[in-house]
């Protein structure tokens, strides 16, 4: 998708930052930044595209690299029992909207723009 720097891009790219650094800051005391640095995973090219509560979970949807896309599930009351899957871009897109499409895109330009 080509990005064009609408309003509405510039809208989620504020909205992204602001989440990424939220979960991954420096001050930042989130399981999801916990699990990655236990796992050794590199928290600098990942972008937090979403996050959705469910009861006692907490679901995070993650660009990661800008090849595959990661859903980390923090439990809320075992911290320790976080876990992530991985999708490739291929499988994310599958259903995305309009919407999410270019979510998904400006994450990508941020992520491109960084290295």
């Amino acid at each position: 998708m080509k990005l064009v720097g609408s309003k509405t891009e510039k809208e989620i790219k504020s909205e992204l930052l602001k989440n990424t650094s939220s979960v991954f800051s420096k001050s930042a005391e989130s399981h999801v930044k916990t699990f990655f640095l236990d796992n050794d995973l590199d928290t600098t090219k990942v972008i937090v595209l979403d996050s959705f509560p469910d009861d006692r979970i907490v679901y995070y949807w993650l660009l990661i690299e800008s090849r595959m896309v990661g859903r980390v599930e923090v439990e809320l009351d075992c911290p320790e029992c976080t876990g992530m899957d991985t999708f490739t871009l291929l499988e994310y897109r599958h259903k995305l909207s309009k919407i999410q499409q270019i979510k998904l895109a400006v994450a990508m330009e941020l992520l491109a723009t960084e290295t």
